[in-house]
C-alpha cells in the first residue's frame, strides 16, 4: 500500500494530509517536550484535516500518526502568537 502523510504548521495551525489506497483511518497524537499528550485525535481519513492549537504557546511538539499498522514519527515546531 501506498501512504503518503504531509504534516506542516501555519500559523497556530497543523495542517495533515492523508492518502492511503487502502482509505483506512489514522490515528493522531501530539505530544510536547515533556511527553504529555496535548492533542489526539482517531478516525482521521483521507484528505486535508486542520488542527488548531491556538490554546498552545510557541513549542516543540512531537507528532505521531499510526495507520495500516504503522507508526510514522514527526518532530514539529508550533509559533504562537500568544
Amino acid at each position: 500500500t501506498e501512504n503518503k502523510i504531509e504534516i506542516w504548521t501555519h500559523d497556530e495551525l497543523i495542517h495533515v494530509e492523508l492518502f492511503s489506497m487502502t482509505n483506512s483511518t489514522a490515528k493522531l497524537e501530539l505530544y510536547n517536550a515533556l511527553g504529555q499528550v496535548v492533542y489526539a485525535q482517531a478516525g482521521l481519513t483521507n484528505g486535508h484535516h486542520r488542527i488548531s492549537l491556538d490554546h498552545l504557546a510557541s513549542e516543540m511538539l512531537i507528532v505521531k500518526l499510526k495507520r495500516d499498522g504503522q507508526l510514522y514519527t514527526y518532530p514539529l515546531v508550533l509559533i504562537s502568537s500568544r
